[in-house]
């Protein structure tokens, strides 16, 4: 009888077949591979799957580690694990589900735990941890309060994992508040969250920017005892530094020491980040020298957060000095930090030298990616260089590169500034047959290179198409078809447009309305 289990993927299948007489371990398995020493790193790969699983100690875990690469790997060792009589004990189903769930495959590790429930086997608070880990990873964390009931019926008291996993369920689907309630319900009915639980419920708060919260819970984990680590300063400096309080960020740092809680580099790069986004160069430098005076390292991120940071305040110069710096340490740039210093030469007009940093990475890497001609070609088109930014343009289409949404928009706005309105409009038309839908951006740059060429008409038309395909205006696209109906010299369809904005409470409508008046008087 075979028994055929379903997967998401559907590369994958798996029968499971039932068999009368197995024979021996070889030859059900034809798991012997090849002959290794006794002490070899691959010892385990010359063993039938049943000899190791009769061992004590971790043999089975070992040969997962060895032999379960990938799912194929996990499926055949599945197929014959579930033919063996007495079949395996849930720890070792356990152990198998574990490392498929490392693969991320999350949904297989549901289909194979549903097949050896239907087979028998008894699962256990761990086994059903695995699964409830599962439910969570694929935001289905209802059905880990399932798991939870499931565990609680068997007459087993969670630990601290369950309640962590299921918090961290919630905060992934956005339910901070239904987190919050349940870490309350776990302190009021005598479980003690541990500091996993407070790290967790501190990364919600800071993902909803909630930074006052989540500096209350870290003087909450004080107050319980609980001896904190850097995992949740670092969060909470983090978030201060994307929020631009990089002044309270330094703060907390400062008490991190005090407390005798040591920075880690992440948090100095979180630092050097807050002030590279307020255009605070030198303070930047000064945490990253900080950082080499207290014993760290600096490595390719913090080298490249500081080098995008003086390439966005224009200062090439010594972002190039940097990048030469990382090179004499034997750091190797990535595909950021080239990205970075091509953005910066061609902000500074150095085109020449931006192309010359593009044809060293195509020839000893790293590989420009999307982004990294992206960057290019809206620095050559800005700068005047639209012929240059053309030929790399049609290479990248006839190359096996896909192209994204974002330089499809730079080259349609290049086109229409450089008076090849007709081409721009045939870019914009090819986006849907290449797989790609015109964002707002686009919509709104389209529309912008019809007004100026006095095709208000078509404009308007295409304005109007655009939420019809799903895409919503916003205030800059308000505002360029209001001023093309201004240079039309229809203002009554411009105060028509701007009531349209205060109905539909976009924010900035009034300001629109005053800059938009003072324009047409």
């Amino acid at each position: 009888m075979i028994h055929r289990v379903p997967y998401a993927s559907s590369k994958y299948s798996l029968s499971i077949v039932s068999v009368r007489y197995l024979g021996t371990v070889a030859d059900i398995f034809g798991f012997l591979l090849n002959n290794t020493m006794v002490g070899d790193k691959r010892y385990y790969s010359s063993c039938a799957i049943a000899d190791i699983l009769v061992r004590r100690g971790n043999w089975f875990d070992e040969f997962l580690r060895q032999k379960c690469i990938n799912l194929n790997d996990a499926l055949t060792i599945f197929n014959q694990m579930v033919h063996i009589r007495p079949l395996p004990s849930v720890v070792h189903f356990t152990q198998l589900f574990t490392a498929i769930a490392r693969m991320g495959d999350y949904s297989t590790v549901i289909t194979l735990y549903k097949q050896t429930e239907v087979l028998g086997v008894r699962h256990d608070p761990v086994s059903l941890t695995v699964m409830l880990n599962c439910f969570c990873s694929l935001k289905r964390v209802n059905f880990g309060f399932s798991i939870l009931g499931k565990i609680l019926k068997l007459g087993y008291e969670p630990d601290p994992t369950i309640f962590n996993t299921l918090v961290h369920g919630l905060i992934i689907e956005g339910k901070l508040i239904q987190a919050m309630r349940l870490f309350q319900e776990m302190v009021k009915k005598g479980y003690q969250p541990d500091l996993v639980t407070y790290n967790t419920i501190v990364k919600g708060l800071c993902k909803t920017r909630n930074i006052s919260g989540a500096l209350q819970l870290l003087e909450k984990m004080e107050e319980v005892g609980h001896e904190l680590d850097p995992v949740a300063y670092n969060t909470i400096i983090d978030c201060l530094c994307k929020d631009k309080q990089v002044t309270v960020a330094m703060n907390l740092s400062s008490k991190m020491l005090a407390k005798d809680i040591r920075p880690t580099i992440a948090t100095y790069n979180s630092l050097i980040y807050g002030y590279c986004i307020q255009n605070q160069m030198d303070d930047a430098l000064k945490v990253f020298h900080m950082m080499i005076g207290r014993g760290f390292t600096p490595n390719v991120v913090n080298y490249s957060t500081l080098i995008n940071g003086y390439c966005k305040s224009e200062r090439i110069d010594e972002a190039m000095e940097l990048f030469r710096d990382m090179r004499c340490k034997n750091l190797v740039p990535n595909v950021v930090t080239y990205t970075s210093i091509v953005g910066g030469l061609c902000n500074a007009n150095r085109h020449l030298d931006a192309l010359r940093l593009l044809k060293e990475m195509q020839e000893f890497g790293p590989t420009p990616n999307v982004m990294t001609y992206a960057v290019l070609l809206n620095g050559l088109c800005k700068y005047g260089h639209f012929q240059e930014a053309l030929e790399i343009f049609q290479a990248l289409q006839e190359s096996s590169i896909k192209l994204d949404v974002v330089i499809y928009t730079i080259m349609i706005e290049a086109m229409s500034k450089a008076g090849e309105l007709d081409d721009a409009k045939e870019l914009f038309d090819s986006l849907p047959t290449r797989g790609l839908q015109p964002t707002v951006v686009t919509y709104t740059t389209m529309i912008n290179g019809l007004c100026l060429e006095g095709l208000f008409d078509e404009a308007y038309q295409l304005f109007r198409k655009m939420e019809e395909h799903g895409c919503l205006p916003n205030r800059r696209t308000y505002s360029t078809i209001i001023q093309g109906c201004l240079r039309n010299n229809d203002l009554s369809m411009a105060t028509q447009l701007i009531h349209e904005m205060f109905d539909r409470k976009y924010p900035g409508a009034a300001s629109t309305a005053t800059d938009l008046s003072l324009m047409s008087r």
